[in-house]
């Protein structure tokens, strides 16, 4: 009884499928492919419908594009997992290339967060006159860094590191957050291209914890850049939560940060049980394949299921219902390039942008075309101006209503003008000042 109940467990139907020897084999890797493709389909479906469903309701291209590239992960993780179960030979590369895109999702997560808060507008949702938000204000997100006044590293990083002083510091940390996240998008495709060398000359064997092989310094190297990019992504969350709080942040990042993190655990434990003998290849002679790829074959299948129920939580968190049309919510024309799974040029933006802080030596300089940003240094007093000017003769001070925020490099010269118009305009002159 206890071969038969071998046999029946699905650890043995992945071997007998993995075999293909005989018509049992046959059989069970036929059903199993063909439930596989049934979930990978209408994991597909469900996403392509939400996207167009976004695409339907274009009102907030800002917030919307980095929803419809978080939407893009199900399709990629779930049909490159399918193609790695029928090709298995090139399995290694199609991971190699969906966990490049898993980086890229890290890095679009932050980017909306960042979106929710800056869009300018009343409640971050829509510009003045009900016209969908064209820049992202960063001095908004400054000011909500500064309201939250402090935050404490996550558990257990709290013991021994102080609290960040985002009072005086929010730019600062800003910028920190954005490094060590973006760091991971140039991480990751390196650690890809390493290990498609290292497979080219033999040193590199996934699943493999053989200290003679790259494949424990790649990993590694892989868990180390997803381990910081994830703690600033986290860190992120918690100087913000007040902030993004209107928008429910804590399912969508959840749904970020689970597939992401559990993924690539779940394909390290796969990993350690080949290495202490849990799981085992074929045993037959001949076997084409070992434990690693057996390793390899059981988290492919395991993604097809995990894709399907993260396409049914889509549905509820990214909802496109909020966005939908309106007396305030004008139709925009939607390009096609909206609905692309990459976005290059925010992108590119961001990578300039940090590029003098990480690399000093490089220049800042953005170019024209991709998303626009401005950035207003918060004022530290919202109360009337008193400014000195003569009238009749008479030195007096004026009192000016509070200006609206400009661009730094325009402040005095924005105050000035207001000054000189304040002049040529009917005054209340103090007493204590004639």
């Amino acid at each position: 009884s206890s071969s038969n109940s071998e046999c029946c467990s699905p650890y043995a139907l992945l071997l007998t499928a993995r075999a293909g020897k005989g018509v049992d084999a046959m059989h069970t890797e036929g059903g199993l492919l063909f439930l596989l493709g049934l979930c990978s389909l209408t994991s597909c479906l469900l996403s392509f419908l939400l996207v167009l469903s976004h695409a339907r309701n274009w009102s907030q291209p800002l917030i919307q594009r980095k929803i419809v590239s978080i939407l893009w992960m199900v399709p990629i993780y779930a049909v490159e997992a399918f193609l790695s179960l029928r090709a298995s030979r090139h399995a290694l590369l199609l991971d190699m290339l969906r966990d490049c895109y898993e980086a890229y999702v890290v890095y679009v997560f932050f980017s909306l967060c960042v979106a929710y808060i800056g869009v300018e507008g009343r409640g971050g949702s829509s510009s003045a006159g009900g016209q969908a938000a064209t820049t992202i204000d960063v001095s908004k997100v400054l000011i909500a860094l500064q309201e939250q006044g402090s935050v404490a590293h996550p558990p257990p990083c709290h013991r021994c590191l102080a609290p960040w002083n985002l009072s005086s510091h929010p730019k600062a940390f800003l910028t920190r957050c954005k490094i060590n996240i973006l760091q991971f998008v140039l991480v990751k495709p390196f650690c890809t291209f390493l290990a498609w060398v290292l497979t080219l000359c033999d040193r590199y064997h996934e699943g493999s914890i053989d200290f003679r092989q790259g494949y424990v310094y790649v990993a590694l190297l892989d868990n180390f850049s997803v381990s910081l990019s994830l703690y600033y992504l986290v860190l992120f969350y918690m100087a913000t939560n007040n902030a993004l709080a209107p928008h429910k942040p804590l399912a969508k990042f959840l749904c970020v940060k689970c597939v992401v993190f559990f993924t690539w655990w779940q394909g390290l434990f796969l990993s350690v049980f080949c290495w202490l003998g849990i799981l085992r290849g074929s045993g037959t002679e001949g076997e084409e394949y070992g434990c690693g790829e057996l390793s390899t074959y059981i988290q492919n299948v395991l993604i097809q299921f995990e894709m399907l129920v993260l396409a049914i939580v889509h549905i509820r968190v990214f909802s496109a219902a909020v966005y939908k049309f309106g007396p305030n919510r004008p139709s925009t024309q939607q390009p096609l390039a909206g609905l692309m799974p990459i976005d290059p040029r925010s992108l590119r933006d961001d990578l300039r942008e940090i590029a003098p802080s990480a690399l000093p030596g490089l220049g800042g300089h953005q170019q024209q075309g991709g998303e626009q940003r401005i950035y207003v240094p918060p004022a530290a007093d919202h109360s009337p101006l008193q400014q000195d000017v003569k009238v009749g003769g008479v030195l007096s001070q004026v009192e000016l209503p509070p200006s609206h925020a400009v661009p730094w490099a325009e402040a005095p010269s924005a105050v000035a003008a207001r000054a000189t118009s304040a002049a040529d305009s009917p005054t209340r002159i103090r007493p204590e000042a004639l």
